[in-house]
C-alpha cells in the first residue's frame, strides 16, 4: 500500500516577494510614463493647433489675392473695424465680394477671415485662419513696385503682390504668405 502524501499548494514566501517586486516595478514605469504624457500634452496640443495656421492662410489668401481688383478700399470693411486688410471683387454668383483678414480678441488672440456677399458689410462667413497668434501676430504687407520694398498698402489698385505674416503663439515661429493679384 502507498502512502499519500499531502499536497501543499500556495505560493513560498520567496515567490510572493519576487512578485511584489516586480509589480512595483511595472507600477513606478506606469506611474512615470503617465506623468510625462500628461505632462507634455498641453504644448504638443498647442503646437499642433498652430500648425494649421500656415495651411488654412494658404487655402484661403491666396485665392482672395489673386481674385482681388481692390486693396483696402475707402470706406469699405467686412465685419467691424479695424481689419489688417480688405480685399475687394465683383464674382458673378455673388455680387460685391468683401474679405476682410482681422485679429479678433473676443477669445484669444486669433487671424479670422471674414466674407461679406452682395455688397453687405455683415459677414456672411467668418472663418478662423490662425487659432493662436502673438501680440501683434499678423500683418500684411504690399510690395513697391517702384521701391522693391515690401511696405503699408496704400495704393489700392495698383498693389500686385501681398504677403501676409502671421507670428504664432507659443513659439511656433512667423511664417509669411506671398501672393500676386490677377486682376488687373
Amino acid at each position: 500500500m502507498t502512502a499519500r502524501r499531502a499536497r501543499q499548494d500556495g505560493f513560498t514566501l520567496v515567490e510572493l516577494v519576487m512578485a511584489i517586486a516586480i509589480l512595483g516595478i511595472i507600477s513606478v514605469t506606469v506611474g512615470v510614463v503617465s506623468s510625462v504624457m500628461f505632462r507634455t500634452v498641453g504644448s504638443s496640443q498647442a503646437r499642433l493647433t498652430e500648425t494649421r495656421g500656415p495651411r488654412y492662410a494658404s487655402v484661403y489668401w491666396i485665392p482672395d489675392v489673386g481674385s482681388t481688383e481692390t486693396v483696402n478700399p475707402a470706406g469699405t470693411v467686412c465685419g467691424g473695424a479695424g481689419p489688417l486688410v480688405t480685399l475687394q471683387w465683383n464674382d458673378d454668383r455673388t455680387g460685391l465680394t468683401t474679405v476682410s483678414y482681422a485679429i479678433d480678441t473676443t477669445s484669444g488672440r486669433i487671424l479670422v477671415r471674414r466674407l461679406c456677399t452682395n455688397g453687405s458689410t455683415t459677414p456672411t462667413r467668418t472663418t478662423t485662419i490662425a487659432p493662436s497668434i502673438a501680440t501683434p501676430g499678423a500683418e500684411v504687407k504690399c510690395f513697391d513696385n517702384t521701391t522693391s520694398t515690401w511696405s503699408a498698402c496704400t495704393t489700392p489698385d495698383t498693389d500686385k503682390s501681398l504677403r501676409l505674416m502671421v507670428t504664432g503663439a507659443h513659439g511656433g515661429g512667423t511664417f509669411n504668405i506671398d501672393a500676386v493679384r490677377e486682376v488687373t
